[in-house]
């Protein structure tokens, strides 16, 4: 697992100015919100230098476990297929677990039960 690092300005900026939460390493980030039994992330993000080595799974295997650990029983996420690495980015969470909940304007949601026995993601 990646080491946490201490909260940046940008954290403690999206925990003031927004409310979201955010699980830091040297080379990415995922922030998130949590509402009820729904965690919903917002970004996953991994240095280029870093990418294609697991670290996003890694982040996100961090958030789901904190999911669990506060109640949580679904993982929220949403692609917005115009932005830039939007299709590898679909292909990554669909690796993960998650599956095609539905769409909301124009963002794909997926959603993933924590509830479920997994095969080593999240």
């Amino acid at each position: 697992m990646p080491e946490l690092t201490v909260k940046s300005l940008y954290a403690q900026y999206l925990a003031e100015r927004c409310g979201h939460s955010i699980i830091e390493t040297d080379e990415g980030f995922a922030t998130y919100e949590i509402d009820g039994s729904v965690l919903y992330i917002r970004d996953i993000f991994v240095i280029q230098d870093a990418r294609r080595q697991g670290l996003a799974s890694q982040i996100a295997d961090q958030v789901c476990d904190l999911a669990r650990a506060k109640g949580c029983t679904v993982l929220i996420g949403t692609i917005d297929p115009t932005t830039h690495g939007a299709h590898e980015s679909l292909l990554g969470l669909l690796a993960y677990g998650m599956r095609l909940s539905h769409l909301s304007g124009a963002l794909i949601v997926l959603k993933k039960d924590l509830t479920e026995v997994t095969d080593g993601h999240g």
